[in-house]
């Protein structure tokens, strides 16, 4: 099962369809650089809360939404994911082999015009469709965004590895 991690491991964010879903996003440290920083902020920590939810629903265009065109995905263990069919292909896969529960800690969140970046960490609790056993794993990520033309943020670029190891749930 080691070789799923890296498909289950997503921050999804990270990547994560329960109704029970555990949306966290803790007070990260903010980087002030301008005088729309706060609002930025605010905005980059509801996307953070709408990768989570959209990973827990198992929500497919939601999740895919929140990516730029030309995004990249670095997972471990595997082959780069570039632009956004490749990544929709990523999340269909996902989404069809588990439920997500997904939580996301952004521990710090710097914004530089328009550009910003998170830090943090994700908890994945995963269920597989075939009844195995229900896993968690912890990643730590880094997440690079970019404001998109209508002003929105849009995730640009995204590596996340294993903080723990895989436990059964």
């Amino acid at each position: 099962m080691q070789k799923c991690s890296s498909i289950v491991i997503v921050p999804a964010l990270l990547s994560l369809m329960l109704s029970c879903t555990s949306t966290t996003i803790s007070q990260p440290t903010l980087a002030q650089s301008g005088t729309n920083d706060n609002a930025d902020a605010i905005a980059i920590k509801r996307l953070l809360n709408q990768i989570a939810t959209a990973d827990s629903a198992g929500d497919l265009d939601g999740i895919v939404s929140l990516y730029s065109d030309d995004a990249i995905l670095l997972p471990p263990d595997r082959p780069i994911l570039r632009g956004i069919d490749t990544i929709r292909q990523h999340y269909q896969k996902l989404f069809g082999h588990y439920k997500l529960e997904v939580t996301v800690h952004a521990q710090e969140i710097g914004i530089a015009g328009d550009w910003a970046h998170s830090l943090g960490t994700t908890t994945v609790r995963s269920f597989p469709r075939t009844g195995s056993q229900i896993t968690q794993s912890i990643d730590k990520y880094i997440m690079l965004l970019k404001r998109a033309q209508d002003g929105n943020w849009k995730i640009h670029r995204l590596m996340w590895s294993p903080q723990l190891d895989r436990q059964p749930a």
